[in-house]
């Protein structure tokens, strides 16, 4: 039973992991970049604009993540070396194939053009803000972004598929409960 609490208590550590990584990368785009360092954004705890950790800091925290899964996988140096690139790309197009969903509804604030987000996303998003938005011209933008998910999707499953073919069952397993396999 302690096992399978750790275990799930792993998995959403590195969930949570990989949003505070997206968080970070949308804060440094908007110009957090200089949290922790005395700059605009710097402040208590190393927290920038937006509440992100500064980059050293965060850093550390997914080499600990990272430590803390190649133990999970049990996984040699050998091992690590080569599916912790898998790993990482995976979890990349996960991100990317949500389409920023998680920022407009999460409470992530505004994410302008400046921002990470996929051209097709910006333009949708930018043609919801305006009411005088022509319908052809909301279904176009509908149609791009609907078809840059489509293929960041595929694009995540055969990542998905690139991966598990790396690792051994039981790596599997562990990878399906941390919700980076399927």
């Amino acid at each position: 039973m302690k096992r399978s609490i750790r275990l799930s208590l792993l998995a959403t550590v590195v969930c949570l992991l990989f949003v505070v990584g997206a968080s970070l990368s949308v804060a440094q785009d908007q110009g957090g970049g200089n949290a922790g360092k005395g700059g605009p954004g710097g402040g208590k705890g190393g927290r920038g604009k937006g509440g992100a950790m500064d980059p050293q800091r965060m850093q550390q925290f997914r080499d600990q993540m990272a430590q803390r899964m190649k133990e999970a996988l049990k996984c040699t140096d050998e091992e690590w070396t080569a599916i912790s690139p898998l790993i990482e790309k995976v979890t990349t197009l996960q991100r990317e194939s949500r389409g920023g969903m998680g920022m407009m509804f999460g409470g992530g604030g505004d994410r302008g053009p400046d921002s990470n987000a996929s051209p097709a996303t910006d333009a949708l998003r930018k043609a919801l803000e305006s009411e005088t938005t022509p319908a052809p011209e909301l279904q176009a933008k509908l149609k791009a972004y609907r078809e840059e998910r489509d293929k960041k999707t595929a694009d995540l499953k055969t990542a998905r598929e690139t991966l598990r073919k790396a690792v051994n069952s039981r790596q599997e397993a562990q990878l399906v409960l941390f919700g980076i396999l399927d």
